[in-house]
């Protein structure tokens, strides 16, 4: 027992000489240094006396000034300064200055100052100055200033400055100045600043100022500044000027200005140069007309026409008592104006209408189409009068619906007779107001 304990010691006090190589000017260069705790070590740390390692084992933790080399700890590792080269520990690292190189941990990652290379841990990574890298944390990646990196987080990613790169979270991206990247979030993306490139998001994408790229979000896109690109939306795309690009959206597109297109089943904005497509566009600068007409089949219609000057859209309905089984059919319809002048005015357009019978009839699956082509002359101020031509396509199941057209030029008859298809041309005359 007593030789064991005499070997120990020995080992030690050679340990302790051995680690002290070398004197630079600012610091005592350690080659090789072991450490129960701070304050528990093979080399005194002191303000008198600053330590620069190349190597350390920490045993439960250590703390020395700087690190060039290599570093690890079964809890906790600290250089107070600076950090070149490798740190490895259970629970923490950290670093009050610059670091380059890796840190990883299980629990925290801490770097004062700027750091460029690789965070990883479990828990959270954060960097007090600029982050050049990568970034993988199993809940949080944090750098307060500007980020040129990849960032992949369980929960979340920060920037407080401009990011550049890529960013992954389980939950939510944040840039709080401006961003230059790819994005992906299972809940959402939040750029305070300008936003370039691609953002994905299972519930909100937003930017505070302008967007250009593709953005595509679960619920909704917004955007305070210009939208430059394409904006996909499961509900709803909000932008609060300009437009340049296309919006596509499960429910409503909202827009100042619009250079670009909208699809959408409604679609909002002050003014729309581009194309808006849907079952309702309203142009603030134009609002909404109606339109009344009669075709060769004696079908009365009325539709709600919105849209800008170059293209409209149609929610209509339409009624037919002259057949044997009455009908009523509600159907949408989109149109562009070929030519504009003053008093007269030359368009085309397209509308499909479902038919529904007045006897209760709900498993009929009858539907009818319209390729309609209008001449129209302006009479006064915001009264259209027109006429054209058409062309019909009639897709009906069952019997009874032959008598709707008043003739035919095609019968094609599929699913052994089940459903049928009729065609014939038609005129129409009516009136918007």
């Amino acid at each position: 027992m007593y030789t064991f304990i005499n070997r120990i010691v020995i080992a030690i006090i050679i340990l302790f000489f051995f680690s002290m190589v070398s004197v630079a000017e600012e610091y005592t260069e350690v080659k090789f240094s072991v450490s129960i705790w701070p304050g528990f070590s093979t080399v005194p740390v002191t303000p008198d006396n600053r330590i620069l390692t190349r190597f350390s084992l920490n045993i439960l933790g250590g703390r020395y000034h700087k690190l060039k080399g290599v570093e690890l700890g079964g809890i906790y590792n600290e250089q107070i300064e600076s950090m070149e080269g490798v740190q490895f520990s259970g629970l923490v690292n950290n670093v009050g200055g610059d670091s380059h190189g890796l840190q990883w941990s299980g629990l925290f990652n801490n770097s004062g100052g700027d750091f460029y290379g690789l965070q990883w841990t479990g828990g959270l990574n954060h960097t007090k100055g600029y982050f050049t890298g990568l970034q993988l944390a199993g809940l949080i990646n944090s750098a307060e200033q500007n980020s040129s990196s990849l960032q992949w987080a369980g929960l979340f990613n920060g920037c407080g400055g401009n990011f550049t790169g890529l960013q992954w979270a389980g939950l939510v991206n944040a840039t709080k100045k401006n961003s230059s990247s790819i994005q992906w979030a299972g809940l959402a993306n939040l750029v305070k600043g300008n936003a370039n490139f691609i953002q994905w998001a299972g519930l909100i994408n937003a930017t505070g100022g302008n967007f250009n790229g593709i953005e595509a979000a679960g619920v909704i896109n917004a955007c305070h500044g210009n939208s430059n690109g394409i904006q996909i939306a499961g509900v709803i795309n909000a932008v609060g000027n300009y437009v340049n690009g296309i919006q596509i959206a499960g429910v409503i597109n909202v827009a100042q200005n619009v250079n670009g297109v909208q699809i959408a089943p409604v679609n909002i904005s002050k003014k729309n140069n581009g194309a808006p497509i849907g079952l309702l566009s309203y142009v603030k600068e134009i609002g909404v007309k109606y339109d009344i007409w009669f075709s060769e089949t004696g079908q009365p219609s009325i539709a709600l026409r919105s849209g800008n000057e170059t293209v409209y859209n149609l929610l209509m309905v339409s009624t037919n008592n002259l057949t044997d089984e009455k009908q009523w059919m509600p159907g949408f319809g989109i149109g562009y104006v070929l030519n504009k002048r003053e008093n007269y005015n030359f368009s085309i357009d397209a509308t499909h209408s479902k038919m529904f019978f007045f006897d209760g009839k709900a498993d009929r699956d009858s539907n009818l189409s319209k390729l309609r082509i209008i001449f129209g002359k302006r009479f006064c101020s915001g009264v259209n009068m027109y006429a054209g031509v058409t062309w019909n396509i009639l897709n009906y199941d069952g019997e009874g619906l032959d008598d709707i057209a008043p003739y035919t030029i095609n019968d094609l008859e599929f699913k052994n007779g089940a459903v049928h298809t009729v065609m014939w041309p038609g005129g129409l005359i009516g009136i918007n107001f």
